[in-house]
């Protein structure tokens, strides 16, 4: 894909001001991962209360996309399914929903640290439950790879890695 789809998806929500938005063209998996990532963070910002209970307080799409900071939120590189997002961050509820919509021709998902290309941890969904995991730190030789049973576990390694505390293992 040419262009991140991040940006068409933020410029339509905030016209929008809903979760309700179209899939970029050549970005399905990101624009599925983004809409439920964005709908997720409006859920979270209202309190998990019904909207008719909740809309004195109920938080605009622009309050969520440019002023909430989960406190989970890390920085990072992401690819999901081919599609270059263009979303400098993950929080653990993303990566949650991200790895379990793996699915289709491409059901991969690459998370990275901004500015280290040669350090990287990947998931590809060979099965609902089988799931090829890798990590490289550093050089080529340094791929380590292993299956996983289970796409929670997935989300637990790979969010342990990201964390800063879990930088460099």
């Amino acid at each position: 894909m040419a262009v991140p789809a991040a940006p068409r998806l933020r410029e339509q929500a905030l016209q929008r001001q809903s979760a309700d938005l179209d899939t970029v063209s050549g970005a399905t998996y990101g624009s599925d991962g983004y809409r439920r990532s964005l709908q997720s963070a409006i859920d979270a910002a209202r309190g998990g209360r019904p909207a008719a209970r909740a809309r004195e307080r109920w938080p605009t799409v622009a309050t969520v996309i440019e002023r909430e900071r989960p406190p989970d939120r890390v920085n990072v590189t992401l690819n999901v399914g081919g599609d270059d997002l263009g979303v400098p961050f993950l929080t653990k509820a993303m990566l949650d929903l991200w790895v379990h919509a793996l699915h289709g021709a491409n059901p991969f998902l690459i998370v990275g640290r901004p500015g280290d290309d040669r350090r990287f941890i990947q998931t590809y969904r060979n099965a609902p439950d089988d799931y090829t995991l890798e990590h490289r730190d550093g050089a080529e030789a340094d791929l380590v790879s292993t299956v996983v049973d289970a796409p929670a576990k997935v989300v637990e390694l790979i969010w342990g890695w990201i964390r800063p505390e879990g930088a460099g293992r």
